[in-house]
């Protein structure tokens, strides 16, 4: 099995999933917030539109170059991003009791999600 490690531009050309199965890209090309105060507004709903899109696709979505910050971890985690970069794994581990995921319907915590332990 191979596949193609996609970029955000690559959900505008509608390539099998089978080809991109995940996007991942840069994330202070994408939002340039490191986890000093509140998100932006904008920030946060376009990591919303854009998690959606891929997931609309059947992608799942993934940022590298995130700073080591559980704020932005718990961003990343509640618009429902599939994995998160850290190479803090400790600090990630104890940034993430009580993170809830803000999509329609969902009631799991971080400890009910299977993605918890990975």
């Amino acid at each position: 099995y191979a596949a193609y490690d996609g970029r955000l531009e690559d959900l505008d050309l509608h390539s099998p999933t089978t080809f991109i199965p995940l996007i991942s890209d840069n994330w202070f090309t994408f939002a340039r917030w490191l986890g000093k105060g509140e998100p932006p507004e904008k920030v946060v709903k376009r990591l919303e539109e854009t998690v959606a899109k891929a997931h609309a696709q059947s992608r799942k979505i993934r940022f590298w170059a995130t700073s080591d910050n559980p704020a932005v971890w718990r961003v990343l985690y509640d618009a429902g991003v599939d994995y998160l970069n850290a190479d803090d794994l400790s600090g990630l581990r104890i940034g993430r009791p009580g993170w809830r995921h803000s999509s329609p319907g969902s009631r799991s915590t971080a400890a009910d999600d299977p993605r918890a332990d990975t």
